[in-house]
């Protein structure tokens, strides 16, 4: 079996045949120049020859050291390529998530992550999750409104839904429940699927709100919903979680007296055997951070007197 020789003595070899100078290598290497000496000795005992000759001159390399010098230049160009190939992949983190969820939520937070580890580089892919999930990701935030049985996933963020519109818009009093069909609706989605699925819950009238969804306002994210309620344009229904920021600074205000409503939740996905250091401390921050923000809502509503009811997540 062939002996690997002495690494140490081979990083020294190396930084003396670039300075040709024992001096100019000890600097580089941060050790003393016999120190330096001693690992050439060793390495010169290990092959059975010389590799620098000594003259007046200084040094210069033996025909033998001149023959290895290349392999050994190359070897550590390998290395220092893994090395920093490795190190470019643990900062690095691939997420895929959807629109609302980067929009709404994650973004107005996400510099608390980026102050506490300023060397994480996190390569987001917002989009329709059912059309735009990236060939390799990390992590993946999905939305279920049932409990999402997959290996790996895990409770994040419920979805508390309520209808809210702009203070200004609420203008007299607050809405009855029953009387919303009458109202300007802003979907957050063409198929007005988290309405329908709301307004059923409510026992509204379906033939009445089938007709308030073919007049509103069609959009295509909770965070375009929110911003036009905002604006004064109608009435949104939409996670709670998303708009506690707007409900705090009285920007946007509840448009009924009805409790937020369960509408499932958001999950933390994480790829299969995923040990990235990184990618666990962007997943505890999304763990630490959605226990903050569902203290807050609980809050904010519990002062308004809607509190939220307790859920199996």
């Amino acid at each position: 079996m062939r002996r690997i020789p002495p690494l140490n003595s081979i990083r020294a070899f190396e930084a003396v045949a670039k300075r040709l100078s024992f001096k100019h290598a000890a600097e580089d290497l941060f050790v003393t120049q016999s120190a330096v000496s001693q690992q050439i000795k060793l390495l010169e005992e290990h092959f059975g020859f010389s590799l620098f000759l000594r003259n007046t001159k200084g040094l210069t390399l033996t025909e033998e050291g001149e023959k290895i010098l290349p392999a050994i230049v190359q070897a550590f160009e390998i290395i220092l390529d893994a090395v920093s190939e490795v190190s470019k992949t643990t900062r690095e983190i691939s997420i895929s998530t959807s629109t609302s969820f980067a929009m709404s939520w994650m973004m107005p937070r996400f510099h608390q992550f980026e102050a506490e580890h300023p060397k994480i580089t996190v390569q987001m892919s917002a989009g329709s999750q059912e059309n735009n999930i990236p060939k390799y990701y990390d992590l993946e935030i999905l939305y279920s409104t049932t409990p999402l049985e997959r290996e790996g996933a895990e409770p994040l963020l419920e979805e508390w839904m309520i209808p809210v519109c702009s203070p200004k818009y609420l203008n007299s009093g607050i809405f009855d429940i029953h009387d919303l069909p009458k109202q300007r609706l802003l979907l957050n989605s063409p198929t007005a699927s988290d309405w329908k699925t709301w307004a059923k819950l409510m026992h509204i009238d379906s033939a009445d709100f089938a007709a308030a969804i073919n007049s509103a306002m069609k959009l295509p994210t909770d965070f375009a919903a929110i911003e036009m309620a905002v604006a004064g344009y109608g009435i949104a229904l939409t996670n709670a979680h998303y708009m506690s920021d707007k409900l705090n600074n009285k920007l946007l205000v509840p448009a009924t007296d009805a409790q937020p409503v369960l509408l499932g939740a958001h999950y933390l996905s994480r790829k299969k055997n995923l040990s990235k250091h990184a990618s666990e401390l962007l997943i505890e921050w999304f763990q630490t951070t959605a226990k903050q923000s569902a203290e807050e809502i609980r809050s904010a509503f519990g002062t308004l007197g809607l509190p939220l009811k307790e859920s199996n997540l």
